[in-house]
């Protein structure tokens, strides 16, 4: 199926060879998970070139409407075969972050009086990723362990404590799980970047919306730019309430002397009684205290206000733009049926789609902006 002049996709390999002609097509972009492109296509009397040109290891980039989307080397590759059926191939691309979600972290890599940048390069280059290929959106000159800067600036004071041997690569960690664990510590993430390179940055879902998405009937619909709006509010896994109690309780919790609570005021009052209790000895300041709380209560409530929004198209259309859609931004959406203007929303993954029977849509997740808590 050939792509409209408003939504061309290009499929580009290492040695020049480029792909505009897809069966189907699933262009994958995440914060949350390592991003991917699914494609299949190939026709009769072609299937010795396909697979040459598709070989395990081979390096593709992903482009969608004049935008690099991604890039990486195939890791799978299918090829259903019969009598009746032309020649296909169906293959996987996945990203750097991929390979490292795999790779066993370097035990030698040294923490102590390092900054979290030089331990960032020091591990990812063990695996053959050079700093030119990492961008950097936040702060990484601190120390990893103290959390001190340069020049002996004090550490935020809710910095949980680290010892040098509970920093180190632990047996048989993954780079992927030694950077999460480290960057999450210090309010950052790392996930892929459209262009090939990892990000480290934190959330930010403070930004303003980049997109608009209505969704309303009769005369109102004229302005719609949405196929549906699909709306999740689990609290399946969600607390009423959530305390923190950190140093001075001893055998009585309750008597300690550092506590934070947070109250889920998304449940009506004696609906639910679900109350969640921390207790950790090693949280000795109120204010690592309050960011333990923050951080547990976010991940439990996430759910609570969680959105699809399909899109007819890959890209979002405003006059003669074309603005890719992408994780990290910010959207305002509407919706008649769901009680007006929802509010603002973070993007934290788009999936582009392609298929003979629906054309070219997006599928976009994304959280109630101020969900988001390291």
């Amino acid at each position: 199926m050939t792509a409209s002049p408003e939504d061309t996709v290009t499929l580009e390999s290492d040695n020049g060879a480029s792909f505009e002609i897809f069966t189907s097509l699933d262009v994958l972009n995440s914060m949350v998970r390592s991003s991917e492109a699914n494609f299949e296509f190939g026709d009769d009397g072609t299937y010795n070139e396909l697979q040459e040109l598709t070989r395990i290891g081979a390096a593709f980039k992903v482009t969608v409407n004049g935008r690099q989307r991604v890039s990486g080397r195939l890791v799978l590759r299918n090829s259903p075969i019969s009598a009746e059926q032309s020649s296909v191939v169906r293959a996987t691309l996945r990203t750097k972050l991929a390979d490292i979600e795999y790779a066993a972290a370097d035990p030698r890599v040294r923490v102590k009086g390092r900054s979290i940048k030089e331990v960032i390069e020091a591990v990812l280059k063990s695996q053959g990723i050079e700093p030119s290929a990492i961008e950097y959106r936040a702060d990484v000159s601190r120390e990893i362990i103290t959390g001190r800067r340069a020049g002996g600036a004090r550490a935020p004071k809710n910095l949980e404590p680290l010892k040098e041997d509970q920093a180190a690569v632990q047996p048989m960690e993954t780079v992927k799980a030694f950077l999460d664990r480290h960057l999450r510590r210090h309010g950052l993430m790392i996930w892929d970047s459209p262009d090939g390179k990892l990000v480290i940055s934190e959330p930010d879902d403070d930004q303003d919306s980049l997109f608009v998405f209505r969704c309303f009937r009769g005369a109102e619909a004229q302005g719609n730019n949405v196929i549906s709006i699909d709306r999740t509010e689990d609290g399946s896994t969600a607390p009423t309430s959530l305390n923190v109690y950190g140093f001075g309780g001893g055998r009585d919790f309750r008597r300690a002397k550092v506590s934070a609570a947070r109250a889920n005021d998304r449940f009506r009052d004696g609906e639910f009684f679900r109350p969640l209790l921390i207790v950790d000895e090693g949280v000795r300041r109120t204010e690592l205290a309050e960011r333990t709380a923050a951080r547990e209560f976010s991940e439990r409530i996430r759910r609570m206000d969680f959105l699809i929004v399909t899109t007819d198209g890959l890209s979002f259309r405003e006059a003669q733009d074309l603005t890719p859609y992408a994780p990290d931004c910010c959207a305002d959406v509407f919706s008649e049926n769901l009680g007006g203007a929802l509010g603002k929303y973070y993007v934290e993954q788009t999936l582009l789609r392609r298929t003979p029977n629906m054309g070219s849509i997006a599928e976009l997740q994304v959280v109630k902006a101020g969900t988001w808590v390291l």
